[in-house]
Protein backbone atom coordinates (compact mmCIF):
# COMPACT_ATOMS: atom_id res chain seq x y z
CA UNK A 1 0.00 0.00 0.00
CA UNK A 2 2.88 2.31 -0.01
CA UNK A 3 3.39 2.04 -3.52
CA UNK A 4 1.48 3.40 -6.12
CA UNK A 5 -0.14 0.56 -7.62
CA UNK A 6 -1.07 -0.72 -4.20
CA UNK A 7 -2.80 2.59 -3.51
CA UNK A 8 -4.64 1.70 -7.26
CA UNK A 9 -5.64 -1.82 -6.69
CA UNK A 10 -6.84 -1.15 -3.25
CA UNK A 11 -9.45 1.53 -4.34
CA UNK A 12 -10.00 -0.65 -7.47
CA UNK A 13 -11.97 1.23 -10.39
CA UNK A 14 -13.15 4.22 -7.72
CA UNK A 15 -9.16 5.62 -8.64
CA UNK A 16 -7.19 6.27 -11.92
CA UNK A 17 -3.16 6.15 -11.67
CA UNK A 18 -1.81 9.08 -13.54
CA UNK A 19 1.45 9.24 -12.73
CA UNK A 20 3.52 9.47 -9.42
CA UNK A 21 1.66 10.26 -6.64
CA UNK A 22 -1.16 11.70 -9.09
CA UNK A 23 -4.54 9.88 -9.57
CA UNK A 24 -7.98 10.38 -10.78
CA UNK A 25 -10.21 9.80 -8.04
CA UNK A 26 -13.96 9.23 -7.86
CA UNK A 27 -15.11 12.66 -5.70
CA UNK A 28 -17.81 10.27 -4.06
CA UNK A 29 -15.14 8.12 -2.04
CA UNK A 30 -13.55 11.21 -0.72
CA UNK A 31 -14.29 12.54 2.75
CA UNK A 32 -13.12 15.64 4.76
CA UNK A 33 -11.03 14.94 7.81
CA UNK A 34 -12.86 16.29 11.14
CA UNK A 35 -12.35 19.65 12.62
CA UNK A 36 -9.57 20.54 14.64
CA UNK A 37 -6.88 18.67 16.44
CA UNK A 38 -7.89 16.33 19.75
CA UNK A 39 -5.95 14.06 21.83
CA UNK A 40 -7.27 10.70 22.89
CA UNK A 41 -5.60 8.90 25.72
CA UNK A 42 -2.24 11.14 25.12
CA UNK A 43 -2.43 10.27 21.74
CA UNK A 44 -2.88 13.05 19.02
CA UNK A 45 -5.64 12.66 16.68
CA UNK A 46 -5.62 14.28 12.85
CA UNK A 47 -8.23 16.79 12.45
CA UNK A 48 -8.06 19.86 9.96
CA UNK A 49 -5.77 22.11 12.00
CA UNK A 50 -7.69 25.46 10.26
CA UNK A 51 -10.72 24.91 12.82
CA UNK A 52 -10.08 25.43 16.48
CA UNK A 53 -13.62 26.33 19.19
CA UNK A 54 -13.83 29.58 19.89
CA UNK A 55 -14.69 31.64 22.83
CA UNK A 56 -18.83 31.03 22.50
CA UNK A 57 -17.45 27.27 22.12
CA UNK A 58 -18.23 26.99 18.46
CA UNK A 59 -15.67 25.57 16.08
CA UNK A 60 -14.71 28.35 13.53
CA UNK A 61 -12.10 28.28 10.96
CA UNK A 62 -10.56 31.16 8.97
CA UNK A 63 -11.08 31.36 5.55
CA UNK A 64 -14.41 30.17 5.38
CA UNK A 65 -16.17 32.75 5.55
CA UNK A 66 -19.04 33.45 3.38
CA UNK A 67 -17.36 35.93 1.50
CA UNK A 68 -14.24 33.89 0.85
CA UNK A 69 -15.75 31.21 0.25
CA UNK A 70 -17.85 32.46 -2.59
CA UNK A 71 -15.12 34.34 -4.14
CA UNK A 72 -13.49 30.77 -4.39
CA UNK A 73 -16.40 28.84 -5.72
CA UNK A 74 -16.98 31.33 -8.72
CA UNK A 75 -13.23 30.74 -9.74
CA UNK A 76 -13.72 27.11 -9.76
CA UNK A 77 -16.67 27.49 -11.61
CA UNK A 78 -15.21 29.65 -14.13
CA UNK A 79 -11.48 28.56 -14.27
CA UNK A 80 -11.62 24.86 -12.73
CA UNK A 81 -9.52 23.40 -10.20
CA UNK A 82 -5.89 24.95 -10.65
CA UNK A 83 -4.27 22.80 -7.90
CA UNK A 84 -5.00 18.95 -7.23
CA UNK A 85 -6.54 18.39 -3.59
CA UNK A 86 -3.98 16.35 -1.27
CA UNK A 87 -5.06 12.92 0.12
CA UNK A 88 -4.39 10.41 2.28
CA UNK A 89 -6.04 6.83 2.52
CA UNK A 90 -7.88 5.98 5.80
CA UNK A 91 -9.10 3.00 7.45
CA UNK A 92 -12.27 3.39 8.98
CA UNK A 93 -15.43 1.20 9.02
CA UNK A 94 -14.42 1.42 5.35
CA UNK A 95 -11.16 2.33 3.60
CA UNK A 96 -11.47 5.69 1.99
CA UNK A 97 -9.58 8.69 1.24
CA UNK A 98 -9.33 12.04 3.71
CA UNK A 99 -8.46 15.99 2.48
CA UNK A 100 -4.96 16.46 4.22
CA UNK A 101 -5.00 19.76 2.22
CA UNK A 102 -7.57 21.32 -0.02
CA UNK A 103 -10.86 20.84 2.38
CA UNK A 104 -12.19 24.49 1.59
CA UNK A 105 -11.58 23.73 -2.34
CA UNK A 106 -13.35 20.29 -2.14
CA UNK A 107 -16.50 22.09 -0.08
CA UNK A 108 -16.63 24.53 -2.61
CA UNK A 109 -16.71 21.78 -5.57
CA UNK A 110 -19.92 19.70 -3.34
CA UNK A 111 -21.71 22.77 -3.16
CA UNK A 112 -21.70 23.76 -7.02
CA UNK A 113 -22.67 19.87 -7.70
CA UNK A 114 -25.54 19.70 -5.00
CA UNK A 115 -26.97 23.12 -6.87
CA UNK A 116 -26.41 21.12 -10.33
CA UNK A 117 -24.33 24.53 -11.25
CA UNK A 118 -22.85 24.47 -14.44
CA UNK A 119 -19.37 24.38 -14.41
CA UNK A 120 -15.79 24.80 -16.40
CA UNK A 121 -15.16 21.48 -17.51
CA UNK A 122 -10.89 21.25 -17.45
CA UNK A 123 -11.08 17.93 -19.32
CA UNK A 124 -13.39 18.92 -21.77
CA UNK A 125 -12.73 23.23 -22.13
CA UNK A 126 -16.25 23.14 -22.26
CA UNK A 127 -19.25 23.54 -19.60
CA UNK A 128 -21.03 20.92 -17.89
CA UNK A 129 -23.28 20.75 -14.78
CA UNK A 130 -20.76 20.64 -11.70
CA UNK A 131 -21.92 17.24 -11.03
CA UNK A 132 -20.57 15.96 -14.47
CA UNK A 133 -17.45 18.24 -14.34
CA UNK A 134 -16.56 17.30 -11.16
CA UNK A 135 -17.30 13.35 -10.87
CA UNK A 136 -13.83 12.59 -10.84
CA UNK A 137 -10.94 14.88 -9.64
CA UNK A 138 -7.41 15.04 -9.77
CA UNK A 139 -6.00 14.47 -6.44
CA UNK A 140 -2.43 13.65 -5.29
CA UNK A 141 -2.41 10.33 -2.56
CA UNK A 142 0.19 9.89 -0.21
CA UNK A 143 0.37 7.24 2.83
CA UNK A 144 1.14 8.76 5.99
CA UNK A 145 0.57 9.21 9.73
CA UNK A 146 -1.37 12.08 11.87
CA UNK A 147 1.96 13.81 12.21
CA UNK A 148 2.77 13.63 8.93
CA UNK A 149 0.05 14.57 8.06
CA UNK A 150 -0.46 17.70 10.15
CA UNK A 151 3.29 18.94 9.31
CA UNK A 152 1.51 19.11 5.51
CA UNK A 153 -1.38 20.92 6.52
CA UNK A 154 -0.28 23.56 8.33
CA UNK A 155 2.58 24.28 5.84
CA UNK A 156 0.26 24.50 2.80
CA UNK A 157 -2.30 26.34 5.27
CA UNK A 158 0.13 29.27 5.40
CA UNK A 159 1.42 29.35 1.90
CA UNK A 160 -2.75 29.72 0.78
CA UNK A 161 -5.24 31.02 3.00
CA UNK A 162 -3.34 31.10 6.72
CA UNK A 163 -5.11 29.47 9.11
CA UNK A 164 -4.38 32.55 12.02
CA UNK A 165 -3.33 33.12 14.98
CA UNK A 166 -6.29 31.13 17.06
CA UNK A 167 -5.86 28.39 15.00
CA UNK A 168 -2.17 28.27 15.78
CA UNK A 169 -2.87 28.88 19.49
CA UNK A 170 -4.97 25.50 19.64
CA UNK A 171 -2.59 23.19 17.27
CA UNK A 172 -0.03 24.04 19.99
CA UNK A 173 -1.95 23.66 22.94
CA UNK A 174 -3.16 20.33 21.01
CA UNK A 175 0.56 18.99 20.66
CA UNK A 176 1.76 19.95 24.21
CA UNK A 177 -1.63 18.00 25.74
CA UNK A 178 -0.63 14.95 23.12
CA UNK A 179 3.40 15.56 25.36
CA UNK A 180 4.69 17.02 21.63
CA UNK A 181 8.21 18.54 23.01
CA UNK A 182 9.52 21.98 21.42
CA UNK A 183 11.37 20.20 18.43
CA UNK A 184 8.37 18.25 17.63
CA UNK A 185 6.04 21.27 17.71
CA UNK A 186 8.80 23.25 15.85
CA UNK A 187 9.12 20.63 13.06
CA UNK A 188 5.34 19.90 13.23
CA UNK A 189 4.76 23.32 12.22
CA UNK A 190 7.32 25.27 10.46
CA UNK A 191 7.99 27.97 12.95
CA UNK A 192 10.98 29.46 14.98
CA UNK A 193 11.38 29.05 18.70
CA UNK A 194 10.51 32.44 19.20
CA UNK A 195 7.11 32.19 17.78
CA UNK A 196 6.69 28.80 20.11
CA UNK A 197 8.23 31.14 23.37
CA UNK A 198 5.65 34.17 22.45
CA UNK A 199 2.62 31.50 21.79
CA UNK A 200 3.46 29.58 25.36
CA UNK A 201 3.15 32.59 27.23
CA UNK A 202 0.05 34.09 25.16
CA UNK A 203 -1.38 30.24 27.03
CA UNK A 204 -0.02 31.57 30.16
CA UNK A 205 -2.67 34.39 30.21
CA UNK A 206 -5.41 35.11 32.85
CA UNK A 207 -8.30 34.01 31.23
CA UNK A 208 -10.08 37.35 30.91
CA UNK A 209 -7.25 38.16 28.36
CA UNK A 210 -6.62 34.69 27.00
CA UNK A 211 -10.74 34.86 26.29
CA UNK A 212 -10.42 38.13 24.73
CA UNK A 213 -7.30 36.56 22.36
CA UNK A 214 -9.99 33.69 21.77
CA UNK A 215 -12.91 36.16 20.95
CA UNK A 216 -10.26 38.13 18.25
CA UNK A 217 -10.54 41.60 20.43
CA UNK A 218 -6.86 41.54 21.07
CA UNK A 219 -4.29 40.82 18.40
CA UNK A 220 -1.05 38.62 19.12
CA UNK A 221 1.26 41.04 19.24
CA UNK A 222 -1.21 42.66 21.95
CA UNK A 223 -1.60 39.59 23.75
CA UNK A 224 2.57 38.93 24.11
CA UNK A 225 2.64 42.32 25.61
CA UNK A 226 0.01 41.93 28.16
CA UNK A 227 1.49 38.31 28.84
CA UNK A 228 5.01 40.71 29.69
CA UNK A 229 3.23 42.32 32.81
CA UNK A 230 3.52 40.22 35.57
CA UNK A 231 0.89 41.58 38.12
CA UNK A 232 -2.44 40.35 37.01
CA UNK A 233 -4.34 43.41 38.62
CA UNK A 234 -2.93 46.03 36.19
CA UNK A 235 -2.40 43.60 32.99
CA UNK A 236 -6.43 43.32 33.17
CA UNK A 237 -6.66 47.36 33.78
CA UNK A 238 -4.11 47.83 30.55
CA UNK A 239 -6.82 45.43 28.63
CA UNK A 240 -9.40 47.43 29.44
CA UNK A 241 -7.51 50.64 28.36
CA UNK A 242 -6.43 49.08 25.02
CA UNK A 243 -9.92 47.67 23.97
CA UNK A 244 -11.29 51.13 24.88
CA UNK A 245 -8.83 52.63 22.76
CA UNK A 246 -9.53 50.32 19.78
CA UNK A 247 -13.53 51.19 20.23
CA UNK A 248 -12.49 55.00 19.64
CA UNK A 249 -10.21 54.56 16.89
CA UNK A 250 -13.19 52.25 15.17
CA UNK A 251 -15.87 54.87 15.72
CA UNK A 252 -12.96 57.65 14.19
CA UNK A 253 -12.85 55.68 11.24
CA UNK A 254 -16.54 55.48 11.11
CA UNK A 255 -16.73 59.11 11.28
CA UNK A 256 -13.89 60.00 8.84
CA UNK A 257 -15.63 57.30 6.21
CA UNK A 258 -19.13 59.15 6.70
CA UNK A 259 -17.01 62.59 6.10
CA UNK A 260 -15.56 60.78 2.76
CA UNK A 261 -19.32 60.06 1.35
CA UNK A 262 -20.64 63.37 2.30
CA UNK A 263 -17.45 65.10 0.79
CA UNK A 264 -17.49 62.76 -2.42
CA UNK A 265 -21.36 62.77 -3.11
CA UNK A 266 -21.12 66.93 -2.84
CA UNK A 267 -18.49 66.84 -5.57
CA UNK A 268 -20.37 64.38 -7.86
CA UNK A 269 -23.37 66.73 -7.41
CA UNK A 270 -21.17 69.79 -8.13
CA UNK A 271 -19.78 67.81 -11.12
CA UNK A 272 -22.63 67.22 -12.69
CA UNK A 273 -24.42 70.00 -12.29
CA UNK A 274 -21.49 72.03 -14.35
CA UNK A 275 -21.55 69.36 -16.40
CA UNK A 276 -25.22 70.54 -17.58
CA UNK A 277 -24.25 74.11 -17.49
CA UNK A 278 -21.49 73.75 -19.99
CA UNK A 279 -23.68 71.28 -22.15
CA UNK A 280 -26.01 74.34 -22.24
CA UNK A 281 -23.28 76.26 -23.32
CA UNK A 282 -22.60 73.96 -26.40
CA UNK A 283 -19.24 73.01 -24.68
CA UNK A 284 -19.32 69.60 -25.30
CA UNK A 285 -15.90 68.68 -24.16
CA UNK A 286 -16.17 70.35 -21.23
CA UNK A 287 -19.34 69.01 -20.21
CA UNK A 288 -18.18 65.29 -21.17
CA UNK A 289 -14.78 65.56 -18.72
CA UNK A 290 -17.11 67.21 -15.60
CA UNK A 291 -19.87 64.34 -16.24
CA UNK A 292 -16.71 61.77 -16.20
CA UNK A 293 -15.70 63.81 -13.04
CA UNK A 294 -19.23 63.34 -11.32
CA UNK A 295 -19.03 59.62 -12.05
CA UNK A 296 -15.71 59.29 -10.90
CA UNK A 297 -16.78 61.01 -7.31
CA UNK A 298 -20.18 58.84 -6.92
CA UNK A 299 -17.95 55.67 -7.26
CA UNK A 300 -15.57 56.85 -4.71
CA UNK A 301 -18.87 57.33 -2.52
CA UNK A 302 -19.94 53.86 -2.75
CA UNK A 303 -16.69 52.52 -1.99
CA UNK A 304 -16.27 54.75 1.45
CA UNK A 305 -20.18 53.44 1.96
CA UNK A 306 -18.64 49.76 1.24
CA UNK A 307 -15.64 50.18 3.20
CA UNK A 308 -17.86 51.60 6.33
CA UNK A 309 -20.10 48.56 5.88
CA UNK A 310 -17.21 46.54 5.72
CA UNK A 311 -15.52 48.18 9.18
CA UNK A 312 -18.91 48.25 10.99
CA UNK A 313 -19.01 44.54 10.80
CA UNK A 314 -15.97 43.86 11.93
CA UNK A 315 -15.21 44.37 15.82
CA UNK A 316 -12.77 46.39 17.27
CA UNK A 317 -9.42 45.27 17.68
CA UNK A 318 -7.09 46.22 20.20
CA UNK A 319 -3.05 46.00 18.82
CA UNK A 320 0.15 47.35 19.76
CA UNK A 321 -0.52 50.97 18.21
CA UNK A 322 -3.52 51.02 20.96
CA UNK A 323 -1.11 49.72 23.40
CA UNK A 324 0.98 51.92 23.21
CA UNK A 325 -1.78 54.91 23.24
CA UNK A 326 -2.96 53.40 26.45
CA UNK A 327 0.28 53.26 28.03
CA UNK A 328 0.86 57.49 27.00
CA UNK A 329 4.17 59.34 26.56
CA UNK A 330 6.87 56.57 27.64
CA UNK A 331 10.48 58.03 28.73
CA UNK A 332 13.08 58.02 26.19
CA UNK A 333 16.12 55.89 25.88
CA UNK A 334 19.65 57.40 24.51
CA UNK A 335 19.72 55.98 21.73
CA UNK A 336 16.43 57.31 20.68
CA UNK A 337 16.91 60.71 22.13
CA UNK A 338 20.46 60.96 19.95
CA UNK A 339 18.52 59.72 17.21
CA UNK A 340 15.48 61.24 17.31
CA UNK A 341 16.63 64.74 18.98
CA UNK A 342 20.81 65.28 19.30
CA UNK A 343 21.21 64.34 15.49
CA UNK A 344 18.86 66.32 13.92
CA UNK A 345 19.44 69.45 16.15
CA UNK A 346 23.29 69.02 15.25
CA UNK A 347 22.42 68.72 11.69
CA UNK A 348 20.10 72.37 11.99
CA UNK A 349 23.16 73.73 13.48
CA UNK A 350 25.74 72.47 10.74
CA UNK A 351 23.42 74.13 8.42
CA UNK A 352 23.12 77.20 9.93
CA UNK A 353 19.11 77.02 10.24
CA UNK A 354 18.38 75.48 6.21
CA UNK A 355 17.37 72.19 5.58
CA UNK A 356 18.62 70.10 3.12
CA UNK A 357 16.92 72.05 0.21
CA UNK A 358 18.56 74.88 1.42
CA UNK A 359 15.05 76.57 2.97
CA UNK A 360 15.56 78.44 5.88
CA UNK A 361 13.56 76.69 9.71
CA UNK A 362 13.12 80.03 10.56
CA UNK A 363 14.37 78.70 14.46
CA UNK A 364 16.28 81.09 16.74
CA UNK A 365 20.39 78.79 16.49
CA UNK A 366 20.67 80.79 20.26
CA UNK A 367 17.80 79.02 21.96
CA UNK A 368 18.96 75.74 19.75
CA UNK A 369 22.04 75.36 20.60
CA UNK A 370 20.71 76.12 24.31
CA UNK A 371 18.29 73.03 23.33
CA UNK A 372 20.98 70.91 22.61
CA UNK A 373 23.24 71.89 25.27
CA UNK A 374 20.05 70.78 27.90
CA UNK A 375 19.53 67.44 25.95
CA UNK A 376 23.56 66.15 26.13
CA UNK A 377 23.74 67.18 30.03
CA UNK A 378 20.22 64.92 30.38
CA UNK A 379 22.19 61.99 28.30
CA UNK A 380 25.59 62.39 30.49
CA UNK A 381 23.47 61.65 33.55
CA UNK A 382 23.55 64.77 35.00
CA UNK A 383 20.04 64.83 37.16
CA UNK A 384 20.40 68.20 39.05
CA UNK A 385 17.92 70.63 37.24
CA UNK A 386 20.12 73.38 38.75
CA UNK A 387 22.65 71.89 36.81
CA UNK A 388 20.64 71.30 33.32
CA UNK A 389 19.71 74.66 33.71
CA UNK A 390 23.33 76.25 34.31
CA UNK A 391 24.44 74.42 31.04
CA UNK A 392 21.62 75.87 29.34
CA UNK A 393 21.89 79.12 30.86
CA UNK A 394 26.35 78.88 30.34
CA UNK A 395 25.60 78.29 26.51
CA UNK A 396 23.62 81.59 26.46
CA UNK A 397 26.00 83.70 27.99
CA UNK A 398 28.89 82.73 25.93
CA UNK A 399 26.24 83.17 22.63
CA UNK A 400 25.98 86.91 24.67
CA UNK A 401 29.42 87.64 25.36
CA UNK A 402 30.35 86.28 21.66
CA UNK A 403 27.73 88.29 20.07
CA UNK A 404 29.27 91.58 22.08
CA UNK A 405 32.56 90.80 21.28
CA UNK A 406 31.36 91.24 17.48
CA UNK A 407 29.35 94.13 17.96
CA UNK A 408 32.38 95.85 19.93
CA UNK A 409 34.85 95.10 17.25
CA UNK A 410 32.36 96.26 14.55
CA UNK A 411 31.69 99.47 16.53
CA UNK A 412 35.89 100.11 16.73
CA UNK A 413 36.00 99.08 12.94
CA UNK A 414 33.15 102.26 12.32
CA UNK A 415 34.80 104.11 14.37
CA UNK A 416 38.30 103.78 13.05
CA UNK A 417 37.02 104.54 9.64
CA UNK A 418 35.36 108.29 10.90
CA UNK A 419 38.38 109.36 12.49
CA UNK A 420 41.14 110.92 10.12
CA UNK A 421 44.96 110.74 11.82
CA UNK A 422 44.60 113.04 14.33
CA UNK A 423 40.97 113.05 15.62
CA UNK A 424 39.66 116.48 14.26
CA UNK A 425 37.40 115.17 11.75
CA UNK A 426 35.09 114.57 15.11
CA UNK A 427 35.53 118.11 16.06
CA UNK A 428 34.58 119.42 12.64
CA UNK A 429 31.23 117.17 12.53
CA UNK A 430 29.94 119.08 15.84
CA UNK A 431 31.52 122.10 14.03
CA UNK A 432 29.31 121.33 10.82
CA UNK A 433 26.35 120.50 13.09
CA UNK A 434 27.03 123.72 15.19
CA UNK A 435 26.71 125.69 12.10
CA UNK A 436 23.78 123.82 10.49
CA UNK A 437 21.97 124.78 14.45
CA UNK A 438 23.07 128.32 14.32
CA UNK A 439 20.60 128.75 11.42
CA UNK A 440 18.13 127.20 12.51
CA UNK A 441 18.51 128.38 16.53
CA UNK A 442 21.27 130.90 17.17
CA UNK A 443 20.18 131.60 20.73
CA UNK A 444 21.16 127.71 21.38
CA UNK A 445 24.97 128.67 20.38
CA UNK A 446 26.97 129.13 23.58
CA UNK A 447 25.54 125.93 25.43
CA UNK A 448 25.93 123.41 21.76
CA UNK A 449 29.81 124.91 21.95
CA UNK A 450 30.18 124.19 25.50
CA UNK A 451 28.76 120.63 24.69
CA UNK A 452 31.41 120.17 21.83
CA UNK A 453 34.37 121.40 23.94
CA UNK A 454 34.03 119.31 26.80
CA UNK A 455 33.51 116.37 24.95
CA UNK A 456 36.50 117.22 22.70
CA UNK A 457 38.41 117.44 26.26
CA UNK A 458 36.91 114.08 27.11
CA UNK A 459 38.44 112.55 24.21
Amino acid sequence: MKKPIDIAKAFGDEIVHLHGNLYRVRRSIVQLAKSGLSVEDGKLIYGNPRWFVNGEGEMEARGTESSKMEELKESIQNSGLDNPIRLRPVMGDNLFLEVVNGERRFRCIEHLCEGEDMCHDPESGTRKKASEAYEWIDCRIEVMDDKTALGIALKMNETSEVIGDLANLHVVQTLRASGYDDQEILKATGKSLSWLRETDRIMGLDDVCLDHFRNDQITRKAAIQLALMENAKERIGMLEKIVEVARGRKEARLKSLDQAVEKANKEGELADVAAYAAGRHGDKEESDRLASKGKTARKKAENARNEKGKAEAKPAKADARDMKKAKGPQPLAHSKIQSEYVDSIESIIENEGFDEEGDSLGLDLGLVSAVLGVLKAIMDGEDDLLSVLSCHCALEIQDADSDDEDKDSDEDKDSDEDKDSDGGEVVGESIENEDADDEANPEDEGEFRATVLTDEDHI
